[in-house]
Parts: structure tokens; C-alpha cells; sequence
């Protein structure tokens, strides 16, 4: 199957993760996920996203208060929700280097405090790089190829692509299409993949140090309830079991599993 290759990396991003936004500091996700990643690609495809939806909505309440803005869709995600991604963290035991990263939110509206000025302060990834693969599991072909081509020659309507906020602007290199091949056994399991997809068995002696990091990350999105979230293990432990195939595929001697 063909899918889509590249490397998306910066020097710092911060992907938003409303459960643990306290008062003095927002957290990021611990990687590029899903949606994110469909948001680059609605970008670069010149698809709206969050600020148009907003913008649609407020135009249809001032006409009715009670508009369900449930039933306006987000462009981007009603057109390439259907694309399945695999992600390959580019970092030892896949952790990325945080920072504090603080500015000043002087719009007037932001705090009550006097001279209304917020400080705001941002747990973010420092020098990251994710391995990603893209391939079409039920998008309009012919979008799936004016995406390739975008990428490919480097047609970016929205410009720039960021790393889930405007402030961490994001590289996207190393592109290429490939084929992709259904792996006849899962020994090891190069990308970050569901949890409950998976039982695992030991690490190999010949292994470096055995490791296991876990994060839970949006992997779809409901506009009334917000984002669904799953379990993601990235490891160099043996795979003892799947519990289906129908997730894997291999290229170049790695086994990736596809969301």
C-alpha cells in the first residue's frame, strides 16, 4: 500500500493538553498525535481549521442564540480524519528535553490583575523530531494526491506549519512516497502503538537497557465532546501478541503501527 513519508521536527513545540492546565502553567502532550499532525496536513492542503469553524459559528449565533455549533464541521478533520498515521519518535527511549517558556499575554482581556498583563508559562518539547508515515484509508483519492504533490513540492497553502502552536514553528523534510508491505510477524514494533493492541514479551539480552514510556494522546476527535484519547507504549520490548494484523504494516524492515 502506498503511504506518505516525512520527517516533521523544530526546536521547540507544545501541543496543549487542557487536563493538566493549571493556574501558573500549561503541560504539552508528550508527542505530535493525530490530530495535529491531520492539521498540518489540512494546512498545507489549504483547509480551514479551528479559526474559520469559530468564525462560522459566531456568524450563525448572532442570527440564532441557540445555534448547535455541534453541527458545524471542522474542515480539515471531516476531510482527512480517514487518514491513518504512524509515528515514529526520533529520540532515545522517545522523550524529547522539556523547558519552561514563558510570555506575556498583554491584551487586556487575558487577566484582571493591575495593567492587565498575564504571564504565561508553557512546559514545552525541546529539539524534536518525529519519523511519520500518512496512508489513505478512505479519503477522495484525488485530494490524496494533490497532498502528495503539495508535500512533494513543497505547496503549502497556509504557511507556516507549525508544531501546535504558531510560536514553534515546524521542519517538514525528508519526503517520499513508498509502499508499504503487511509484515508476516511482529517481533518488535518500531512506532508508538495502542496499548491494548499489543501484549508484549521480554527485551532481547543483545538490547540495550529494556524501556517502556507511556503517554496518552488524542487519537480522534468528536466536536461535541471534544478529543477521544488512547494509551501509546513505545518500547524495545518483543512482542509476545497481537491482537490483530490489520494495524501493521512494515517498510524497510520496521514494523509501524497505523491510527
Amino acid at each position: 500500500m502506498e503511504a506518505i513519508r516525512f520527517i516533521a521536527s523544530g526546536k521547540q513545540a507544545f501541543f496543549k493538553n487542557p487536563e493538566t492546565n493549571g493556574k501558573d502553567m500549561s503541560f504539552s502532550y508528550d508527542h505530535i498525535h493525530k490530530i495535529a499532525i491531520l492539521g498540518m496536513l489540512g494546512r498545507t492542503l489549504g483547509l480551514g481549521g479551528y479559526t474559520k469553524r469559530k468564525l462560522i459559528i459566531e456568524a450563525k449565533k448572532e442570527l440564532d442564540p441557540d445555534f448547535d455549533e455541534s453541527t458545524i464541521p471542522l474542515e480539515f478533520y471531516e476531510q482527512l480524519h480517514r487518514l491513518k498515521v504512524s509515528i515514529i519518535p526520533l529520540a532515545e527511549r522517545g522523550y524529547f528535553p522539556r523547558n519552561i517558556y514563558s510570555f506575556n499575554n498583554s491584551t487586556g482581556h487575558a487577566s484582571k490583575e493591575n495593567g492587565g498583563n498575564l504571564v504565561v508559562r508553557y512546559k514545552i518539547l525541546e529539539d524534536v523530531a518525529w519519523e511519520i508515515y500518512v496512508k489513505n484509508d478512505g479519503i477522495d483519492k484525488k485530494l490524496f494526491e494533490k497532498l502528495k504533490d503539495a508535500l512533494l513540492n513543497n505547496r503549502i497553502e497556509f504557511e507556516p506549519l507549525y508544531l501546535g502552536q504558531k510560536k514553534f514553528p515546524a521542519t517538514i523534510s525528508d519526503i517520499s512516497i513508498i509502499e508499504l508491505e503487511k509484515p508476516d510477524r511482529i517481533s518488535k514494533i518500531s512506532s508508538l502503538f495502542i496499548k491494548h493492541d499489543v501484549k508484549l514479551g521480554l527485551v532481547k539480552f543483545e538490547e540495550k537497557s529494556p524501556f517502556l514510556t507511556s503517554c496518552t494522546l488524542p487519537k480522534a476527535l468528536n466536536l461535541e465532546y471534544g478529543h477521544v484519547f488512547d494509551t501509546f507504549w513505545f518500547t524495545n520490548h518483543t512482542v509476545k501478541e497481537v491482537c490483530s494484523f490489520e494495524p501493521f504494516y512494515s517498510y524497510e524492515g520496521k514494523v509501524l503501527h497505523f491510527h
